[in-house]
């Protein structure tokens, strides 16, 4: 365990005093993994670009569900499904004329923080949030959430959205970064806005 004591002090005519008492302990003995072994490991993609898996998803018979953030010449959102034995199911590429992406559209890192890309609804579909451009300038997206079948890939439908009904500079735009559609009727949406 550790123990601290911090003592702030000011002068603003008269000389007041706190103390504070620290305590917490170190990062627990840990032993790195020993037990299991790889069962299965795919690539897909080309070695020449960047795919960027950001959010996955499995379902009650083992297949693996994934979201990707491409960064080829031109930026797009893929959507893959991989079969329990590994086999590849089926892979859409989502894109408009200029860049769409999984997560924060600005930089050029892998999206942090957007594990919940990719949902479960109770109806039994896959939903997914991402960013689509409005522009070449590339600086500020729509809110992009569509709802996609499962067995085949399929889009069912796709929406966009922003604070403003039309976006007409980087201010404007929005970004998504979770999606729960376990709710009754609805779809709830997580992100941020630049406004």
């Amino acid at each position: 365990a550790r123990a601290a004591s911090l003592s702030i002090s000011y002068d603003d005519g008269g000389k007041q005093e706190f103390l504070v008492d620290i305590k917490g302990s170190g990062a627990p003995t840990s032993e790195f993994f020993s037990g299991g072994k790889l069962v299965l490991q795919k690539l897909l993609g080309d070695h020449r670009e960047r795919e960027n898996a950001v959010a996955m998803t499995m379902d009650g018979n083992g297949a693996v569900y994934f979201a990707a953030d491409l960064e080829h010449s031109n930026h797009a959102i893929s959507i893959a499904r991989m079969n329990a034995d590994g086999s590849l199911a089926w892979a859409k590429a989502f894109n408009g004329p200029f860049t769409d992406r999984i997560g924060n559209g600005g930089g050029v890192t892998p999206r942090a923080g957007v594990t919940n890309a990719i949902s479960w609804g109770d109806d039994g579909y896959l939903y997914v949030v991402g960013n689509y451009s409005w522009s070449f300038a590339n600086s500020s997206f729509y809110t992009w959430v569509a709802k996609i079948h499962p067995s085949t890939g399929d889009l069912v439908w796709s929406k966009l959205w922003s604070r403003v009904e039309t976006i007409s500079g980087s201010g404007d735009g929005s970004y998504a970064t979770g999606i729960n559609a376990t709710g009754d009727d609805h779809v709830f949406v997580a992100g941020s806005t630049n406004g």
